[in-house]
């Protein structure tokens, strides 16, 4: 056998041998890749839709609570307006028709 013949033997064994070690990790690469698939599925069907309509809630509702505000802010002043006005007109009436009144 010549060094030619002896290298091209050793060379086809190594890689023989470095096929048989690396058969394992290709497996579990293969695994690795169909599960990160799965989870992208997953992402992409279950959970991006669900968070697509919880922020489209969320939007609506603050819109609503917003509006909501400025009206319960509006109305408090209004109260207040009321009472001033109320008791500036109590304050006007003579005594004896508050003592009735009470």
């Amino acid at each position: 056998m010549t060094n030619e013949e002896l290298l091209v033997a050793m060379s086809n064994m190594m890689d023989q041998r470095l096929d048989e070690k690396l058969e394992p990790l290709k497996k579990d690469m293969s695994e690795v890749k169909d599960r990160v698939t799965n989870i992208e599925l997953n992402i992409e069907n279950d959970i991006r839709p669900g968070i697509i309509t919880l922020c489209d809630a969320y939007g609506k509702q603050f819109d609503r609570y917003s509006i909501s505000i400025e009206s319960h802010e509006k109305m408090k002043t209004d109260i207040e307006v009321l009472k001033s006005i109320v008791s500036r007109h109590f304050d006007l009436l003579p005594e004896e028709r508050r003592a009735i009144g009470q």
